[in-house]
């Protein structure tokens, strides 16, 4: 873990010493909604002038497109990790950041705040520094408040599983198949795919099987990021097809810190849902950690919107989207989990039915939680050109200001602007003040971060006045940077809009 000391000049009088122990983010600026304010009355100081951004082994600087720009030690800045002893310089305040990394310290329960170091050192040893532990108590009583909570589907008719129970490409009946991990009616939204389909599949793929237990076939490979790599791949035993997230070496700092999420993607595995994407497995080989989920073979809400020609979805069919995620999100809430990366990409489909209706689910909830500390990063986010659209433009400027401590108002926030893109193909704020990284700092655009921040949302009416007034009230609403003129919950977004579909006639 690192603390850092920031020893704060103005000109050579030091005013103000200011030590952070804890991962988050600290604004640095003019600004009252600065957590550090200095030079009030410095015209070189930009109102929202840098970002440091802490983490358990770095600290991030990031510039924040300042009038006059952030120096460390004379050389100007974009973006910089901190070491100890650097200077930072903007206007005629001088900011000196002493960075010491502590071996061990005292660890709490995030959940009931008791001391857990013993429990922490029984387990992991002394030379680890992590954030977000539940103690074993709290994860006890979660588990057995969960076995009551797992919602159940109504039963359907065995003709009509039966039904569903076909290869996806040949139609090949393989409900012998199906069920043989008690989990086909559970997973209702699951496409399969029987054996040869499957070799013919499985040939394109060059990447070479990285699991131990030889389960899966891969037969394709969804996507890539920072995180790692997502393959499509089928379950030999039941021949449904799944998705497997093969997390990058890079990401995980220590195997100690495999363990710990082991720990803690066992307690969200149990926040069953039928609109959140269900955990199946998770396997841990040489360097490699891995992670199996259902496949939802009607791709991501993002993809949904770049494929229709107009980049936007029919209000109809947006508001029953969202009305499924906010169902997810308040399953999570209810059982402590905030997922902080709220976003039509990590909105994931069924296969449309003969109404051309979706089921949506929220994928990635227990990826953003559990790897805060590993990833996760404003510093991540923007580094590549245009980068900064896939994630902080859903942002609340709570989640921003407060990362480490946001409560459910920030991913119901997220949600509103993500229904917001959906109904306009634009973001709330006009990004095109947004500065790239392809240009100088002039002063005339502004940083991601700012605009989230100060700008207020543009009105829903005013990007497409051929919406409806009544849903443009509930999304105006939800996105409101105002924290109490906001919905404080998914439960209450969701009866408004579905308020608007019975209203508009849409249901």
């Amino acid at each position: 873990m690192i603390n850092i000391r920031l020893d704060i000049f103005e000109g050579h009088t030091r005013i103000k010493t200011v030590v952070l122990k804890e991962p988050n983010t600290f604004l640095i600026g003019r600004s009252k909604k600065a957590h550090l304010q200095v030079g009030a009355m410095d015209r070189n100081i930009s109102r929202n002038h840098c970002m440091l951004e802490v983490r358990p082994n770095r600290c991030l600087l990031m510039d924040l497109n300042s009038r006059n720009g952030t120096y460390v030690n004379n050389r100007k800045v974009t973006q910089h990790e901190l070491t100890d002893g650097d200077e930072i310089k903007l206007g005629n305040i001088t900011i000196r950041a002493m960075l010491e990394k502590t071996i061990f310290e005292k660890i709490f329960c995030s959940n009931c705040g008791v001391d857990v170091t013993e429990e922490v050192v029984d387990l992991f040893g002394k030379n680890i520094a992590f954030q977000d532990y539940t103690c074993t108590a709290c994860q006890d009583r979660t588990m057995e408040l969960l076995k009551n909570k797992i919602e159940k589907r109504p039963p359907r008719l065995k003709e009509e599983i039966k039904s569903s129970f076909c290869c996806y490409a040949c139609k090949k009946d393989l409900s012998s198949e199906a069920d043989r991990d008690g989990l086909a009616y559970e997973l209702e939204d699951s496409i399969y795919l029987c054996q040869q389909c499957t070799n013919i599949k499985s040939k394109q793929v060059s990447a070479s099987s990285f699991l131990l237990d030889n389960q899966y076939t891969l037969i394709g490979e969804i996507g890539r990021g920072g995180m790692g790599i997502v393959y499509r791949a089928v379950h030999k035993q039941t021949r449904r097809m799944c998705a497997i997230k093969k997390i990058h070496p890079s990401v995980i700092y220590d195997d100690r810190y495999i363990r710990l999420f082991e720990r803690e993607i066992t307690v969200q595995s149990k926040v069953i849902h039928p609109n959140l994407v269900r955990l199946l497995d998770r396997g841990v080989t040489g360097d490699t950690c891995y992670f199996i989920t259902e496949y939802l073979p009607g791709g991501s809400v993002e993809n949904l919107i770049f494929k229709t020609t107009c980049k936007r979805i029919p209000p109809p069919l947006a508001c029953s989207i969202v009305i499924d995620i906010l169902k997810g999100l308040s399953a999570l809430h209810e059982n402590g989990f905030i997922h902080r990366d709220i976003k039509p990409s990590n909105f994931l489909l069924s296969l449309p039915n003969e109404t051309s209706v979706y089921r949506s689910k929220i994928c990635d909830y227990g990826l953003a939680k559990s790897f805060e500390d590993a990833g996760n990063s404003f510093f991540d986010i923007t580094k590549t050109g245009g980068g900064f659209a896939g994630s902080i433009m859903y942002m609340s400027p709570e989640l921003i200001k407060n990362y480490k401590y946001s409560k459910p108002p920030v991913d119901v926030y997220s949600v509103g602007v993500s229904l917001y893109y959906m109904l306009t193909g634009t973001y709330t704020v006009d990004i095109s003040r947004i500065q790239s990284e392809a240009s100088d700092a002039s002063g005339v655009t502004r940083h991601a971060v700012e605009l989230v921040l100060d700008e207020p949302a543009i009105d829903l009416l005013r990007r497409d006045p051929t919406l409806p007034a009544s849903l443009a009230t509930v999304v105006n609403r939800a996105v409101s940077k105002n924290l109490g003129r906001g919905f404080q919950s998914a439960s209450a977004f969701r009866k408004e809009l579905e308020k608007v579909m019975i209203l508009e006639g849409w249901c």
